[in-house]
C-alpha cells in the first residue's frame, strides 16, 4: 500500500527505473502529480515490475499508487488476447492429491502445465498433499495489466479456499501466491489461518536436512529474479543459500538483485519492442558474465525466455529442478 506520509517526493523511484529515461526534475514533477490524484505519462509507461517499491529509500511503495491510478484513469488499454489469457486462469480444473495429513500442503496454483516433467514427483515433496487449479490461484497476474480491482475482488476466495484445506502450513509454489498471502493480503485486511511457506524456503530447509545427499554441481548460472520477488526481498538470501548448498556460482552481473530486469512476459503484447529489447539485454548480460544456464523461480519467467535461451544455447533450469540435479534425481543439461 502506498504510504504518502513516507513519500518525500525525492524522485528516486522514477529516476532509477530501467524502462524510462527521466531526470530528477521530471520524476519529481510526475510523481507529485500522482500524489495529487492527477494523470501523468508514467501511468502509460509503467510496466508494473514493482522495482520502484524497492528503489524507494523511505518504503513508501510508489508502485502501489501507480497501478491503481493507471486502472482508475484507463491509462493502460489491455489487448483482448492478453485479457483472454489472464481470464483462462479462472477455468483451470482443480485437483487435490492427498498426502500425509501431518505434512504441509503444496499449492501449485495454476502453474502445473508449465512445470518441467517430474518436478512434483521429487523426493522433496514426498508425502505432501498437492493442490492445483483455479481455486488456489492468487490472481496477482492482473496487477501487471493494471487491473488491481480483479486481484482485490478475488483475494478473499484465495484465502478461504486454502483455509478449507485445514493445513497448518501451506507451501506456495508461485511467488505471487506467497506475496498475496504475506504482503498484499495485509493491505486488503486479510490474514491467513495457515502459515504461508515460500517454495524456496521449503526446499532450502529440505536441502539443509539432506546435505549428505547433495553432489555439488560446480556450474556458473545467471538467476532471473521474478518481479514478485520485489515484495519479498528475504527471498534473495534463501536463493543464495540454495546456490551455495548445491554448488553453483550466481554470476555477478549487471542486471541482477536490485538491478534485475523484468522477464517482459507481462508486457510482451502491450509493448513488444520494449519486451524484445529487455530480454536481449538480460540474456546478453548473462552470457557476457559466463553463465552456462539461466535459473528461474517463476514458471512464467521461464516460459518468457524459452525462445531466447534456445537461440543462444543457454540452458533453462527451474530452481526446483536445479536442486533435483544436486540430489541426483536428474542430470545437469549439457
Amino acid at each position: 500500500m502506498f504510504d504518502r506520509s513516507k513519500c518525500n517526493l525525492c524522485g528516486d523511484c522514477l529516476v532509477k527505473c530501467q524502462y524510462i529515461d527521466y531526470d530528477r526534475d521530471r520524476a519529481i514533477r510526475e510523481f507529485t502529480a500522482l500524489t495529487e490524484g492527477k494523470e501523468a505519462p508514467i501511468l502509460k509507461e509503467c510496466i508494473t515490475c514493482l522495482a520502484c517499491n524497492e528503489y524507494c529509500p523511505t518504503g513508501a511503495n510508489p508502485c502501489d499508487l501507480i497501478v491503481p491510478l493507471a486502472e482508475k484513469t484507463g491509462a493502460v488499454v489491455v489487448p483482448e488476447k492478453m485479457r483472454a489469457f489472464l481470464d483462462r486462469g479462472m477455468e483451470v480444473p482443480n485437483k487435490v492429491v492427498k498426502g500425509d495429513p501431518d505434512k504441509p500442503v503444496l499449492s501449485v496454483c495454476i502453474a502445473d502445465p508449465l512445470l518441467p516433467e517430474g518436478v512434483l514427483g521429487s523426493k522433496m515433496f514426498q508425502g505432501l498433499t498437492i493442490v492445483k487449479g483455479s481455486d488456489y490461484w492468487c490472481y496477482v497476474a492482473y496487477l501487471h495489466a493494471a487491473l488491481e480491482s480483479v486481484v482485490k475482488a478475488n483475494a478473499p476466495k484465495f484465502f478461504d479456499n486454502l483455509a478449507k484445506l485445514g493445513a497448518k502450513e501451506i507451501v506456495l509454489l508461485h511467488d505471487e501466491c506467497y506475496a498475496l498471502a504475506t504482503k498484499i493480503g495485509v493491505d486488503y485486511g486479510l490474514k491467513p489461518s495457515f502459515k504461508p511457506v515460500h517454495i524456496v524456503e521449503y526446499i532450502l530447509n529440505y536441502l539443509k536436512e539432506h546435505r549428505s545427499s547433495i553432489t555439488k554441481l560446480s556450474r556458473r548460472i545467471a538467476y532471473q529474479r521474478s518481479c514478485s520477488g520485489r515484495w519479498t526481498p528475504e527471498l534473495e538470501h534463501w536463493v543464495d543459500e540454495i546456490f551455495d548448498l548445491v554448488g553453483v556460482e550466481r554470476v555477478a552481473r549487471k542486471h541482477d538483485r536490485e538491478n534485475a530486469l523484468c522477464c517482459a512476459f507481462s508486457f510482451t503484447r502491450l509493448r513488444p519492442e520494449l519486451a524484445s529489447k529487455v530480454q536481449d539485454m538480460n540474456l546478453t548480460d548473462a552470457q557476457e558474465h559466463g553463465a552456462e544456464a539461466m535459473v528461474f523461480i517463476c514458471p512464467w519467467c521461464q516460459l518468457a525466455f524459452r525462445k531466447g535461451c534456445q537461440e543462444r544455447g543457454l540452458a533453462q533450469i527451474y530452481l526446483v529442478d536445479l536442486c533435483r540435479m544436486a540430489l541426483g534425481e536428474k542430470p545437469f543439461p549439457c
